[in-house]
């Protein structure tokens, strides 16, 4: 059951309503039940749609697989085979709307079965990791296995979450990328191949076009103000995105001619935030929320509802 939070019951006219799936509750006034009952009616949820989430890269010891930029050259001039395994990497902080900011940080692809291989094809990696051997082999999935064997489920050489070609191949493919606790809505993008870290999230498309469109909704005020009503709230006002929660946005299923427009303005801020990181992007973001308004039907009352907590 959602925490009700002590504002929310001093609303007139309270409607308590379940969530999607009708695993919790919330507590809404008329209006408010009213906007998310538009939303849920005329889109469909995030997760059928044709699409995968995952979380990014789990490690288990950050230390030993997380690089900076000159243990990456360091490594790379040891042994330039190197490369091939080292990837740019983003945690949830470098995340930002529409774009990201790179901190010099890369990880080491130590992929399933590596180990039968990293000592042999990749040297200078090897060497690197094994300075790391005792605090590597005393991660829980190394010392224990599902069933509580003595003997773990994870290699010591590779990373925690066992990741395998097809997960991995995820993040080469243009991307929405976020973190799981933000003040709102900081939907990335990224087609440059880089990986993401947990517990930030990555989603990818079978259907290349809908991803600039999913990217402008889950952006726009809409999607923050839905999320506020579903998701937990931490101290500061920080809400959880995870993806148990960010799956349940309903989108609505359009035409490309309607898609068209929201596509040409999230690209728009995309290429704007390239050109200068610290670009007003407002005016953009102002209009796909028009646009967004539109695709659910809202009224010039419930848009006042919504932006009251810009």
């Amino acid at each position: 059951v959602k925490d009700i939070i002590a504002e929310k019951s001093l609303r007139p006219q309270l409607i308590i309503q379940s969530t999607q799936e009708g695993d919790s509750w919330i507590i809404l006034n008329k209006l408010e039940a009213t906007i998310l009952n538009k939303m849920n009616t005329i889109g469909t949820p995030l997760k059928e749609w044709d699409i995968s989430i995952n979380r990014g890269i789990l490690t288990g010891f950050n230390d030993a697989f997380i690089i900076d930029t000159e243990t990456k050259d360091r490594l790379i001039k040891e042994d330039p085979k190197s490369e091939e395994i080292i990837k740019p990497l983003l945690r949830g902080l470098d995340i930002k709307r529409y774009s990201y900011e790179f901190a010099d940080r890369w990880i080491i692809i130590a992929k399933y079965e590596s180990h039968l291989y990293l000592e042999s094809q990749y040297p200078a990696i090897y060497k690197h990791l094994l300075q790391y051997e005792e605090q590597l082999k005393n991660r829980g999935q190394c010392k224990y296995s599902r069933g509580g064997k003595d003997l773990g489920q994870h290699h010591w050489l590779e990373l925690d979450n066992n990741p395998k070609d097809d997960y991995l191949e995820k993040f080469e493919k243009p991307k929405i990328i976020w973190g799981n606790l933000t003040l709102g809505g900081k939907f990335g993008y990224d087609n440059k191949k880089t990986f993401i870290c947990a517990p930030s999230n990555v989603l990818v498309s079978k259907c290349d076009s809908d991803i600039l469109y999913l990217l402008a909704i889950l952006n726009s005020t809409l999607t923050t103000y839905y999320m506020s009503q579903i998701t937990y709230s931490r101290n500061g006002g920080y809400m959880e995105f995870k993806k148990v929660f960010v799956e349940k946005l309903p989108i609505p299923t359009t035409t490309p001619e309607q898609q068209a427009p929201i596509i040409a303005l999230a690209q728009a801020c995309i290429t704007t935030k390239e050109k200068d990181k610290n670009a007003d992007i407002s005016s953009l973001q102002n209009q796909i929320d028009k646009l967004v308004y539109a695709l659910y039907g809202l009224s010039a009352e419930e848009i006042e509802i919504v932006e009251g907590g810009k």
